[in-house]
């Protein structure tokens, strides 16, 4: 799958989601360190990218909809430190299906995560 990771997700996101074959780009080698959610959101849409975020108003539906999009990750989890943020996605990168991502709003939690379509 291709992600674009927003400038709050740590680096090393991108080194695990690499070895597991995904090609990942970040916002800041993108130059969208500071920019708008709009044109995070217009990026994505263009370079037809997952973005993965710690920035809830992208889970706004009426804003960002599902099927206006390549998919949005959400990650909410407790007391997130760069260690917890990168183990929780590889994790769910790893089992899940890409068709499962693609064009919904996903909310990743520690344990769990809710897939709006």
């Amino acid at each position: 799958m291709k992600f674009l990771l927003d400038e709050n997700i740590p680096i090393e996101a991108a080194q695990g989601l690499s070895k597991l074959g995904h090609d990942v780009k970040t916002a800041i080698e993108l130059n969208l360190k500071g920019k708008s959610d709009n044109l995070i959101f217009e990026t994505v849409k263009k370079l037809n990218r997952v973005l993965i975020t710690l920035d809830l108003d992208f889970s706004n539906i009426l804003n960002y909809p599902p099927k206006s999009h390549p998919g949005i990750i959400i990650v909410r989890v407790n007391n997130p430190s760069r260690k917890k943020i990168v183990e929780a996605l590889v994790q769910f990168i790893k089992n899940i299906k890409p068709e499962e991502i693609l064009h919904s709003l996903v909310i990743l939690e520690d344990r769990e995560y809710r897939i709006r379509k």
